[in-house]
């Protein structure tokens, strides 16, 4: 079937259509276009096809129509409608507020910016789909007060002046301003909430109580509860491909047929971390985020290749990991960097590490559970 379209549209059409498209030219040459097909995911960051220019010659101060025609191929949609379906999904509720898990396989996987290390999960976890809202974060902290929990920060709804408050219509945005003592008393709480064993311990209790954590001495009891990632669980679910090859996917180890997103791109996205339309379609951040947090769940369009959104981008996340004195925070935010570093610390192989006590509107955290 042979549609008539502007490149503007193609987008929006279904694989395997062609399109037939007119484009005015004027002065002394005339474009005659003819695509470079890489992915669909192209076609969404730039609205049309990457066209190679060839020059016509003979035609001189007219206005002219150029016409030419595209095939999109129906398995590169497909593909990427893939992602996450393979992936195990299980859902939780607190207080009429949803939030969804995915199962991460452990493995041995590349790591840094470079891909020059490895790191191995050896379990295999269940990832929050999202960032904690500031909506569950309220509802769970809202029964933690009545059941003997203390926070340090009342967290805050996005970048939004809403501190503390009953959740308004950005309640759909990452929690914010919450310290990573805020962070390991409410994952006790959350576990306690929904029947699991909390995980966070110091001199043997259950630490319930932000105000009085020494970071050194918090420990460990992993029954299955609800807790922060490592750094290295983080970085796997950010760079997971399973079997898909594409867009310069790293196969590791070697011959294992297991594809990780290089540690130069943003998690989900196509291309590396310059390439500003790969990475404004897989996460909001200094050059999309118009200085605001976004709802989650939102970039990339179709997750990653786990389901997972917001890895990079919206909110740089916590995890349970030191360094020093210090705690590892990964992902990148809706307004890090400046534009000349536009997308930097948005690479699934960047690290930085923060304070434990810091707590500001570019910093939130999501949540995982060891599969038992």
């Amino acid at each position: 079937m042979l549609k008539t379209s502007s490149p503007e549209n193609f987008a929006n059409k279904k694989p395997g259509t062609c399109f037939l498209f007119f484009r005015g030219i004027s002065k002394s040459r005339v474009f005659y276009l003819c695509s470079e097909l890489n992915s669909t995911n192209s076609l969404r960051q730039k609205g049309w096809f990457h066209m190679r220019k060839r020059w016509v010659k003979g035609v001189v101060g007219v206005m002219i129509l150029c016409i030419g025609f595209v095939v999109i191929p129906a398995g590169i949609e497909a593909k990427e409608a893939r992602r996450g379906q393979d992936i195990e999904r299980f859902s939780h509720t607190a207080r009429d507020v949803n939030f969804f898990i995915r199962l991460a396989p452990g493995a041995t996987f590349p790591t840094e910016i470079r891909n020059h290390g490895e790191a191995t999960v050896e379990k295999d976890f269940w990832i929050a789909e999202t960032p904690v809202t500031y909506e569950l974060w309220y509802e769970v902290k809202q029964w933690a007060k009545d059941n003997g929990y203390e926070f340090v920060y009342p967290g805050r709804e996005g970048s939004s002046e809403s501190r503390g408050e009953r959740p308004t219509d950005r309640r759909k945005e990452p929690v914010t301003e919450v310290s990573w003592y805020d962070c390991v008393v409410w994952t006790n709480a959350l576990s306690e909430f929904l029947g699991f064993e909390p995980v966070y311990t110091q001199n043997g209790e259950i630490i319930r109580n932000a105000t009085e954590i020494f970071y050194a001495d918090v420990e460990v009891r992993d029954r299955g509860g609800f807790r922060l990632p490592t750094s290295h669980e983080w970085e796997l679910a950010a760079r997971y491909k399973g079997s898909e090859s594409s867009h310069g996917a790293i196969q590791y180890p070697k011959h294992s047929g297991k594809f990780w997103t290089p540690g130069n791109y943003a998690s989900g996205a196509t291309d590396e971390y310059r390439n500003r339309l790969a990475t404004g379609e897989a996460a909001w951040y200094v050059a999309n985020s118009e200085d605001s947090t976004r709802a989650v769940g939102q970039k990339p369009p179709l997750g990653n290749w786990l389901g997972l959104f917001d890895m990079s981008g919206n909110v740089s996340e916590w995890c349970f990991t030191p360094y020093d004195a210090k705690r590892i925070l990964r992902g990148g935010s809706w307004n890090y960097s400046s534009p000349q570093l536009a997308g930097f610390s948005l690479q699934v192989g960047f690290v930085r590490s923060i304070a434990p006590s810091y707590a500001v509107p570019l910093i939130g955290f999501r949540v995982v559970r060891t599969d038992l």
